[in-house]
């Protein structure tokens, strides 16, 4: 899909003592997709917008917006691999001006850009012993680096035995 949307305001900056006019252009084109059968399922939903000022095109700016998740079921009923990834625009300090609108000027908003991914293995030994072992890796980091990167990494063994009504398990 593709949207213009114009707007016309008479404080670009919102700010109580410096008002200033501006007309502001959003250009977005849009690309979704899904898949939701078969051993890989996900969706897809990224955007792009061109931020055009009228006067002050120094302001001017290219915007991303992305949300992506894949399921793949790798090796039938015994081996995963679960991935997201996210582009969006975020506020830096909660003490700061607030908001993600791209029609408006904020020094306090940045890009951040996080991606996980997280393997994982199912089975069943002698008979009746559920095990699961997951791995998880996740980074978030700002475009612009005003913001702190962050980098996280765990991992999870499961065992146990739900095949009774009194079941037991150890992590």
């Amino acid at each position: 899909g593709f949207s213009v949307t114009q707007t016309f305001t008479d404080n670009r900056n919102l700010s109580a003592t410096d008002r200033q006019a501006e007309s502001v252009t959003v250009l977005s084109p849009r690309v979704q997709i899904s898949s939701r059968s078969g051993r890989v399922r996900g969706a897809l939903d990224y955007s792009l917008n061109g931020v055009i000022y009228a006067r002050n095109s120094s302001a001017n700016s290219v915007q991303n917006a992305l949300s992506a998740v894949l399921n793949a079921e790798v090796v039938e009923r015994h081996a995963f691999i679960d991935a997201r990834a996210s582009i969006s625009r975020q506020s830096i300090s909660a003490l700061d001006l607030q908001g993600n609108r791209p029609d408006v000027i904020n020094p306090n908003s940045t890009e951040l850009r996080t991606f996980s991914v997280s393997p994982s293995l199912r089975g069943r030994l002698f008979g009746n012993v559920d095990v699961e072992a997951m791995l998880s890796s996740s980074i978030s980091s700002s475009a612009d680096h005003r913001a702190s990167d962050t980098f996280s990494h765990s991992g999870t063994v499961r065992i146990g035995d739900s095949s009774r009504r009194l079941g037991w398990s150890l992590s």
